[in-house]
């Protein structure tokens, strides 16, 4: 958008992003989001910038660390694809030096439009300490002889670095383990639980 421009509720700031002012330096202790995305991100025309998720994100971890500093970019754009993503990022918002980047593009119908390709190539620009593609889905367990329908989330082997989530006991999967899945199609995950019974989830 035009720097300072406003539509209706929608206030752009000094760079050109919706949102509060934000300086090109970072200061010193802050943490600093960017995200990147299209409408659902952008967020609604008649709505203030103050009802975006990005706004919600940051006023969560804001309530949630006991006075720890954030601050964000909203330079999402209705429409926009993983190909206007990665050109705006590598062109406008790297030189911001985010500590976190979230990703939302747009999709064709349920056809998502970023690969876990695109991942690993965006793992590689600068500044970049991970980057991990995420996708949910339903699924069923199966203990014994009892089925169990759950929530699980297809990731990659640096998710835990992403997230900043270390394992509490065993070991993640990795990039290898990724590798000799690849292509299987349905994939079924065995584990056994101490007692010796094994889990098994397909999806």
């Amino acid at each position: 958008m035009r720097p300072g421009a406003r539509f209706g509720r929608v206030q752009a700031n000094a760079q050109g992003y919706r949102g509060p002012e934000i300086a090109l330096e970072k200061p010193p202790g802050a943490i600093r989001f960017a995200f990147l995305g299209d409408s659902l991100t952008f967020g609604s025309w008649s709505g203030g910038n103050d009802t975006t998720w990005p706004h919600h994100v940051l006023e969560t971890l804001r309530a949630a660390s006991g006075g720890a500093s954030y601050d964000y970019i909203n330079a999402a754009l209705p429409g926009n694809g993983i190909g206007e993503l990665t050109i705006q990022f590598l062109e406008s918002i790297c030189k911001f030096r985010p500590d976190v980047v979230a990703l939302a593009p747009a999709a064709g119908g349920s056809v998502a439009t970023m690969t876990p390709e695109d991942a690993d190539a965006i793992a590689q620009l600068p500044n970049i300490l991970a980057a991990v593609p995420e996708l949910g889905g339903s699924v069923t367990a199966r203990y014994g002889n009892i089925d169990y329908q759950t929530q699980v989330t297809s990731t990659a082997a640096d998710f835990p670095i992403a997230r900043n989530w270390p394992v509490a006991r065993g070991t993640f999967f990795s990039r290898g383990d990724v590798r000799a899945c690849c292509g299987a199609g349905a994939i079924s995950i065995l584990y056994r639980r101490p007692n010796g019974l094994p889990v098994r989830i397909s999806y």
